[in-house]
């Protein structure tokens, strides 16, 4: 879903389209996706109540699905009287010879980070927050936390997960935050998790 938006972002960019309504749905309740994320060691087949899935908790055990979708109208005339944020910048990266496709310090998000960064021609200094992955797995949560940590150094923004509420979206999940990080940006409220002691600071 955030490659879909991202590549929407990138043809209006380019001068292609005008505009474009970008994200993605997903529905992986099924044997075949658990069956897969069974493989990686990643899904969590006995949840804890109430809240299954805690991004980056010390006792996190894996993934819970949820079902869902997000969507984002995209266009090209940025106007301040009835847009509700715009995009500056926009990076993947991907790695490679490894189950799991993670590196301890999650080179390949920092190499994002960094592309994204440039092209808004923004300094690690100038966010505010990040909307994170946080899936909930071991690994997976702590290469992520460890790239943030890493990039930012002493100028780790507030960090907001979704995953606790909603369940991985898994292709949708980006889309969906992308949304979240919106109303976010507009409400200037950002959600806490009630699976972290209130004093807590991750």
């Amino acid at each position: 879903g955030i490659q879909a938006i991202g590549t929407a972002w990138s043809l209006i960019n380019a001068g292609i389209a005008d505009r474009a309504v970008a994200g993605a749905g997903e529905a992986p309740l099924t044997k075949f996706t658990l069956a897969q994320f069974q493989e990686l060691g990643a899904y969590n087949p006995t949840p804890t109540v109430p809240f299954p899935l805690r991004s980056l908790h010390p006792e996190r055990t894996g993934t819970v699905f949820g079902e869902g979708a997000g969507m984002m109208y995209l266009s090209k005339d940025y106007d301040h009287s009835s847009s509700i944020a715009e995009i500056v910048g926009f990076a993947a990266a991907t790695e490679s010879g490894m189950k799991p496709g993670l590196s301890e310090n999650g080179d390949g998000l920092q190499r994002a980070l960094a592309q994204a960064l440039d092209q808004a021609d923004l300094k690690p200094s100038d966010i505010d927050l990040i909307i994170g992955h946080g899936s909930g797995t071991v690994k997976g949560d702590g290469s992520e936390f460890n790239a943030y940590s890493d990039f930012f150094g002493s100028d780790l923004p507030e960090i907001v997960y979704h995953k606790w509420s909603t369940g991985h979206l898994v292709g949708a999940s980006g889309a969906l935050s992308s949304v979240l990080a919106c109303l976010h940006l507009n409400t200037g409220i950002v959600s806490g998790h009630p699976y972290f002691p209130q004093e807590s600071n991750f």
